[in-house]
């Protein structure tokens, strides 16, 4: 029973033909008044020769890619939404679920993993380890084995689990089952050891498959691992994913000759801020980030004006200027964005004058009127030079 031998003998036996048409069901004695067994059954193996401990060890807690030739039926469970059962062994016979409805598809809890390593022995130095790395690089040691356990099994699952962690995308994650008398008495300590190293990481737990994730107080950390002491029976442990802080720091990055400008940065965790040296927060984590500013080589416009209000006569025009300078830039009240504006409507004009280190304005009203110009010399000596005069403005009635 889970790797470790209860009892053996020897039997006589006065036939030996296995001969029989009565069906194979597992999970029921039809012989005797249909006796159920009541529990739960995954990853029904069947093979044609008898197994030892260490190779009932070996494989107790990981799948096959491949059967054994001595593995004759393989029965993984894996499928849903059918009453088919594929048979994966090297002699197929494919089953039937019986009495099946859709309130029976439930996730199983068995301790499977993808690779495994095990670990039995009567007494547990010093010093024992168990490892284990995972497809990603990451790995797991499990350690300090209380003295009632029997056992221990270490396996990977190289893949997202069928319950995702809470707000975090997962690859691959660790289980371990222990072996013993008293499984409440079968404790142990587990070191994930991320690829990365263990700043800003986190373990999420949980008893087995079928039940979902925790994400406990962060654990101590030493310089290449996690430390999760006191571990109880049996779990599963997925390493959280490399925390990424935002962290960004707000404020101009452009000054202008003379201003000033104030950073500042908020960041939901954090316990200390380091300006230099990046901010430090209270899981260990450090995570930094870098605004430069620079002293912006353009000036202010200088103030300036646009002239006295004024009155045009009728069809008269008036030029308007804005100052000269370089990286200037125009913007008139109609739109216009050149240096100056040609003017002989009446109207209050105003300029904007712009660069990147402030703004100056100016307006001018004007207006019109129409106008009598009346010349005061007459020469009438007839050589076409003021020999007579006209009255401007004045029109017959």
């Amino acid at each position: 029973m889970d790797g470790v031998r209860g009892n053996t003998g020897v039997y006589s036996s006065s036939s030996s033909d296995l001969t029989t048409t009565t069906q194979l069901v597992i999970g029921c004695y039809n012989v005797q008044s249909g006796q159920f067994f009541a529990g739960e059954i995954d990853e029904v193996r069947v093979w044609r020769i008898a197994r030892d401990e260490g190779q009932i060890r070996n494989y107790m807690c990981k799948k096959f890619d491949t059967a054994p030739q001595a593995l004759v039926a393989y029965y993984r469970f894996d499928q849903t939404g059918t009453a088919a059962v594929a048979d994966d062994g090297t002699m197929p016979v494919a089953g039937t679920l019986v009495n099946l409805s859709s309130n029976n598809w439930h996730l199983s809890g068995a301790p499977l993993g993808d690779v495994s390593a095990s670990l039995y022995q009567s007494t547990w130095p010093a010093g024992t380890r168990l490892p284990l790395a995972t497809l990603s690089g990451d790995s797991a040691i499990v350690s300090t084995i209380s003295a009632s356990t029997r056992g221990v099994q270490l396996y990977v699952v190289n893949g997202a689990p069928s319950i995702a962690p809470p707000g975090a995308a997962a690859t691959d994650y660790v289980g371990v089952f222990t072996v013993g008398n008293t499984p409440a008495a079968s404790t142990y300590a587990l070191r994930p050891r991320p690829r990365t190293g263990p700043a800003c990481r986190n373990v999420f737990v949980r008893p087995s498959n079928e039940l979902a994730w925790t994400l406990p107080t962060p654990p101590p950390t030493t310089t290449t691992s996690l430390l999760i002491t006191s571990a109880l029976y049996r779990g599963e442990h997925l390493l959280t994913p490399d925390i990424a802080v935002p962290v960004a720091i707000a404020g101009d990055s452009v000054l202008c000759g003379g201003a000033r400008t104030q950073l500042s940065v908020v960041t939901a965790g954090a316990a200390t801020y380091r300006w230099n040296t990046g901010a430090t927060y209270g899981t260990g984590c450090t995570v930094t980030d870098r605004r430069e500013v620079r002293l912006n080589s353009a000036v202010a416009p200088p103030a300036f004006t646009l002239g006295a209000d004024t009155t045009l006569c009728d069809g008269d025009q008036l030029l308007l200027q804005g100052p000269v300078g370089a990286g200037l830039r125009y913007q008139w009240s109609d739109g216009s964005d050149s240096r100056q504006l040609l003017v002989q409507a009446a109207g209050r004009y105003t300029l904007r004058v712009l660069t990147t280190c402030g703004e100056q304005s100016a307006t001018r009203s004007v207006t019109t009127r129409s106008c009598v110009s009346v010349p005061n010399v007459v020469t009438a000596n007839a050589d076409r030079k003021n020999d007579s005069f006209a009255v401007q403005g004045l029109h017959q009635g």
